[in-house]
């Protein structure tokens, strides 16, 4: 019994740091909305931006190729080195290095 109500008078001393310790251990480590989640929640939206930024500049690059083929002579100079087509009596050769 006294190493009973040794425990209890510990613990009754310090009470405040004990409440204060279990606050900071759920909001920090076990909620949902911890500290530690919110981490990678932000690593995710950083990366997620990075990507937003590759998607856009694939589109401009894209936006500006497709504008590009606009004229004629473009549209048939892509068709030839991206499809490898050719005219009717031309003969095609193709390279791979």
């Amino acid at each position: 019994m006294h190493k009973l109500s040794n425990i209890w008078s510990f613990i009754g001393r310090y009470k405040y740091f004990f409440v204060l310790t279990i606050i900071v251990a759920v909001v920090g480590f076990l909620d949902e909305n911890s500290i530690l989640h919110r981490h990678e929640r932000q690593k995710d939206i950083m990366d997620l931006k990075k990507e937003i930024g590759a998607y856009r500049e694939r589109y401009d690059k894209d936006t500006r190729a497709l504008n590009g083929l606009a004229d004629g002579k473009t549209l048939e100079k892509y068709a030839r080195e991206k499809y490898f087509m050719h005219r009717e009596d031309e003969d095609l050769f193709v390279i791979v290095e």
